[in-house]
């Protein structure tokens, strides 16, 4: 029962939550800042053309516990995109315990650097499975014991879209072929960790054949 909306000016994640005693859509927290750069909506691309770039979230996913979205930066330069990074969000029903109002906690982020650079171009989140990818690569991510997402395995396809549900997922290629693929058997068991930032993540072997494709 929680909607998220983003402001593409104000670079603001926007949290609501349907009261059902009320019968009204109310605000759930503060919202979530994706660029601190103060923006106004006047003069919006006059910033843009003097600073040269703009910061802006990409994609945005939501499950019952996590918030996931995938921030880059506008080349005004040559009118490019250049990706970021991914932020995860964990939703906590007390808040944070600081006296906020805060249901969506920060937990972790990813550097698109560490990965490369289509990273965070198309993502999707359910329970403890996270996958991200863009430019036919794509990386699963598993839910640990500490409340981190860790690397599980990479797949490279060229994928318009993918949308998951448990250990299932919908694909959409760039020929608008439809795929449904099964991470039931990929999803090992890994030593609990918290990721870093700063230390590119091992690869695993990239081949399409470890997720199960069904009725491509």
């Amino acid at each position: 029962d929680i909607i998220a909306t983003y402001d593409w000016i104000y670079a603001e994640i926007h949290l609501y939550r349907y009261n059902q005693g009320l019968n009204r859509i109310m605000p759930l927290q503060d919202a979530l800042v994706v660029d601190s750069t103060k923006r106004d909506y006047a003069t919006f691309w006059d910033q843009v053309e003097a600073t040269g770039t703009s910061t802006s979230a990409m994609q945005m996913s939501m499950s019952k516990d996590h918030l996931v979205y995938s921030t880059a930066m506008y080349n005004n330069d040559n009118s490019t995109w250049i990706m970021k990074r991914v932020f995860v969000y964990e939703y906590q029903k007390e808040g944070a315990g600081d006296g906020s109002d805060q249901k969506f906690i920060f937990r972790q982020d990813f550097n698109a650097s560490d990965y490369h650079d289509t990273f965070g171009w198309d993502l999707t989140i359910d329970q403890d499975v996270l996958v991200i990818g863009g430019g036919g690569q794509n990386v699963v991510f598993g839910l640990k014991e500490n409340g981190h997402f860790v690397e599980e395995f990479r797949f490279n396809s060229w994928l318009y879209s993918i949308q998951i549900s448990g250990r299932n997922a919908i694909a959409i290629d760039y020929d608008y072929g439809v795929f449904s693929l099964n991470f039931a058997d990929c999803l090992q068991k890994m030593p609990t960790q918290s990721p870093s930032s700063s230390v590119a993540p091992n690869s695993t072997p990239s081949a399409l054949s470890k997720a199960s494709i069904i009725n491509p």
